[in-house]
């Protein structure tokens, strides 16, 4: 199941849930105060090992 992240618009607070795909437009309740909260897109970065593409992606 992904996590999801939400804000509440009214305290700010910033949340996650692990919910299932169908659920994730569902609005949440926030924990702090109950309103109801959003979600936000999640950002996240990655790394690639290594100086170089590899051959098979190289122009010829």
């Amino acid at each position: 199941m992904p996590i999801y992240e939400y804000k509440c618009p009214k305290c700010e607070f910033k949340f996650e849930l692990r919910r299932p795909m169908n659920e994730a437009n569902e609005d949440a309740p926030c924990p702090r105060c109950q309103n109801k909260a959003e979600r936000t897109f999640s950002t996240f970065s990655s790394y690639i090992q290594g100086f170089e593409y590899p051959s098979s992606w190289r122009k010829t």
